[in-house]
């Protein structure tokens, strides 16, 4: 909760929050939560979902984190589908170490998949260098 009181603005609506190593969802969850308590409509909470990212080296860690943010959704007036089709999307697998912009999104507002780059993400994950040694 200090965290999350730290970063102005993340429980807005329309902000777009990316968490690259969500694990089983312990920080993206106390987002959305803020982010509903904040919607009034039910367009506003589809919005407050969408806007909510991860991605996880682990596949059964994304599993998990899509199931607590869809149970949290549903809790909140969301439909169950529409949480678990977002939910599908937005949060990932993969490895942000070594794939920083190839990962593809689902980006809700132009209903187009694409990269982190290409959605503003203006700090790229610092590259990942091979060490060598000698024998």
């Amino acid at each position: 909760e200090k965290m999350l009181d730290e970063v102005p603005g993340a429980s807005g609506i329309e902000s777009t929050v990316f968490e690259p190593c969500c694990g089983e969802g312990a920080f993206i969850t106390r987002v959305l939560l803020r982010k509903l308590s904040h919607a009034r409509s039910y367009t506003e909470k589809l919005r407050s979902c969408q806007t909510c990212y991860g991605l996880d080296i682990q596949y059964d860690n994304v599993l998990i984190c899509r199931e607590k943010l869809t149970q949290i959704a549903v809790e909140n007036g969301v439909d169950a589908f529409d949480a678990a089709l977002i939910f599908a999307r937005n949060v990932i697998h993969g490895d942000m170490l070594f794939f920083p912009m190839i990962a593809r999104f689902y980006d809700w507002k132009t209903e187009t998949w694409t990269t982190l780059e290409e959605m503003g993400h203006e700090e790229p994950a610092p590259k990942r260098q091979q060490k060598t040694f000698d024998l």
